[in-house]
């Protein structure tokens, strides 16, 4: 019965380290991701201002970088992926105001 309760501890073992190795992998971002990430990031804040040139420029920048994402079919483009975190954002930014971006 011994050998029965060590197996379970080795697989939450194992579960924690792959978890570990997911979350460095996270972290760490190579230069163009990085760039692409902080080019969404401001482009999310140029988004959400009072000026329109500015909303509907970031906009239209934003849908260029997810039109020309290259990446396979089953993936997720890099730019939806760094966009995922601002989607609250972008949402409540959009239902605040939704009459004057639709009337533009």
């Amino acid at each position: 019965m011994a050998a029965g309760a060590a197996a379970p501890k080795k697989q939450v073992d194992e579960k924690e380290l792959n978890k570990s190795k997911n979350d460095k992998k996270k972290e760490q971002l190579n230069e163009e991701d990085q760039t692409l990430k902080d080019d969404i990031e401001t482009l999310v804040n140029r988004c959400c201002e009072k000026n329109l040139d500015l909303t509907h420029a970031a906009l239209t920048e934003m849908g260029e970088k997810l039109t020309t994402a290259s990446s396979t079919m089953t993936s997720v483009p890099k730019p939806l992926k760094f966009m995922r975190p601002h989607y609250p954002t972008l949402r409540d930014f959009y239902t605040k105001n939704r009459k004057f971006l639709e009337g533009s």
